[in-house]
């Protein structure tokens, strides 16, 4: 089918359905008109977009929608995306600034792709880049998300990022399939140069950009997902180094090569107070604790461990002792850990990891949606008992400042323990203040009573 005519087909439907809603606006200055425009504009993220259905409805409207700039703001390319209307949104737009956002994927595989079909109306040549980047200047958010088939496309973006300027860019996105990395990428070094003192947010997801980031002084938020198929420590050192705003960071990489052999030598992040470690499924990187041990955030608040399963809480104080030191967390308080399944954790397992994060006031307990999770032997440890005292090696630990815990997923039966949970710790003087719950669990018949005695004690919310 020609794309052409089933998008013109789609935006005369979406005309014919609004023009009997349009006729009762016509009256109203153009002034008003722009700025109920404006209104449905940031209401509204239909398909077709609704700024060019508004330029199709009449000519009073066309007049008044192409003059709207704030109508051109945010421009999106896709594979079939002709190279005028990019133009036009560019000029529409005016002096205004814009988000930019490159969405290129292929159909299903088996089909014929859509990159096959229509590579000819976005394979910009040359000159067709220049005047995009020409633009930049004015660009606010850029988001870049390719599949297999946009390799190409994807250098020439990145190449044509090297010589321009992006004085207003705040956020830079750059998303492609984990296995792209397998490409040879050319030598892009330092994208953006110097010229993009704005920037606060980069996210970088499947692609080796850790060669060619842009300066990071001034971020604040990096995310950097299965960027490299092998990212040295002396690579993020380079990366987060004189990046004294970074206030929040994400990793999930394969790391390797050198590592601190002393908390010293540790990455230093003044100002991270969030940090989040992706683990890989495949193959189990990067190690939590060599994440923990290699960068030192002495105000870091909160700390989010996807993936996880028991050995990667079970290495937390087993490889490096010097992570129970208790002030080399000082300001944690919030600790959120997401199980890849519903797998029993051991209790002695739950007690090491918290002689790491001994200062824990709201702990998390997450799991994805078809694992329940078995959290009895964390119960047990909270509640200050030991669920086998003859192979139960060390002091149980207490975490004395937890207030808050949080399950997005749990078992009725596991539900029934929290009584006892609550009181014990009541009684042992760290009482807890609040639970989050699914919401399931609240509305469960067989949990009503316990949930009763619960509210008595502690506020009891629905997870969200």
């Amino acid at each position: 089918m020609d794309t052409g005519k089933m998008t013109d087909e789609t935006v005369e439907d979406a005309r014919i359905a609004r023009v009997g809603q349009a006729t009762s606006l016509r009256s109203l200055p153009n002034e008003l008109l722009s700025f109920v425009f404006e209104h449905c504009y940031l209401l509204s993220r239909a398909d077709p977009p609704i700024e060019i259905v508004l330029s199709h409805l009449n000519r009073q409207f066309r007049a008044v929608a192409v003059n709207t700039r704030m109508l051109w703001a945010r421009i999106d390319v896709f594979l079939t995306t002709h190279f005028d209307q990019v133009l036009a949104y560019l000029h529409r737009s005016g002096t205004l600034a814009f988000d930019l956002f490159f969405n290129i994927h292929t159909n299903p595989a088996g089909a014929q792709s859509e990159y096959d079909q229509e590579s000819r109306f976005f394979l910009y040549n040359s000159t067709r880049w220049t005047l995009i980047m020409s633009h930049m200047i004015r660009c606010r958010r850029l988001t870049v998300r390719f599949d297999d088939n946009g390799t190409k496309i994807l250098h020439e973006l990145v190449a044509s990022l090297r010589t321009v300027r992006a004085p207003l860019l705040q956020s830079l996105q750059v998303e492609t399939p984990y296995d792209i990395g397998d490409y040879f990428l050319g030598p892009y070094l330092n994208i953006l140069g110097e010229v993009a003192p704005s920037l606060t947010a980069v996210r970088i997801v499947g692609w080796g950009l850790h060669q060619c980031l842009p300066p990071l002084t001034t971020v604040t938020s990096l995310t950097l997902l299965w960027a490299s198929r092998l990212m040295l420590w002396s690579d993020l050192r380079s990366i987060l180094s004189g990046s004294l705003s970074l206030s929040c960071l994400v990793l999930g990489d394969i790391f390797a090569g050198y590592l601190p052999s002393n908390l010293e030598s540790s990455i230093i992040l003044p100002s991270l107070r969030q940090l989040g470690i992706l683990v890989n499924s495949r193959d189990g990187s990067p190690f939590v604790d060599d994440v923990l041990f290699a960068i030192s955030a002495p105000v870091l608040e909160v700390l989010y461990i996807d993936n996880a399963i028991e050995v990667d809480l079970v290495n937390l104080p087993q490889s490096y002792p010097q992570l129970q030191n208790p002030n080399r967390f000082p300001h944690l308080r919030h600790v959120i850990v997401r199980l890849l399944s519903g797998q029993e954790i051991s209790q002695q397992t739950w007690s090491g990891f918290f002689s790491v994060f001994p200062r824990v006031a709201h702990f998390a307990l997450l799991s994805y949606a078809q694992h329940a999770i078995q959290f009895e032997s964390l119960i047990g440890l909270l509640a200050l008992k030991s669920e086998d005292r003859v192979n139960f090696t060390g002091p149980i630990t207490s975490v004395p400042e937890l207030i808050s815990l949080s399950f997005n997923n749990m078992t009725v039966s596991a539900a029934m323990l929290l009584c006892d949970l609550v009181s014990s710790r009541a009684a042992a003087g760290h009482p807890l203040t609040s639970l989050r719950l699914p919401a399931n669990i609240l509305h469960e018949e067989t949990f009503a009573d316990s949930l009763n005695i619960l509210r008595t004690l502690v506020e009891v919310r629905a997870y969200q």
